[in-house]
């Protein structure tokens, strides 16, 4: 789930809250392995009106695991 504060013209800032799923397989000289694990996931980030039709997002999103992810997009409202 995102929720976008506060819903300005042209500024906002997000909030992501939400469940993860990694499933992780591997094999190497008749040796394999198998993790998986589901867990919570949550977000920030800031979002700029670009255009009436197009936002720009930079995210960073922290999941159950160890990793940190950081993302960028465009989006388009129609």
């Amino acid at each position: 789930m995102t929720a976008t504060l506060p819903p300005g013209e042209r500024f906002g800032t997000s909030g992501r809250v939400g469940i993860n799923q990694r499933d992780v397989k591997g094999s190497s000289g008749g040796f394999s392995a198998r993790d998986d694990e589901v867990g919570r996931l949550y977000g920030i980030g800031l979002q700029a009106t670009v255009t009436p039709g197009v936002f720009a997002r930079l995210e960073v999103q922290k999941p159950a695991s160890e990793a940190t992810n950081i993302s960028a997009g465009l989006g388009f409202r129609f």
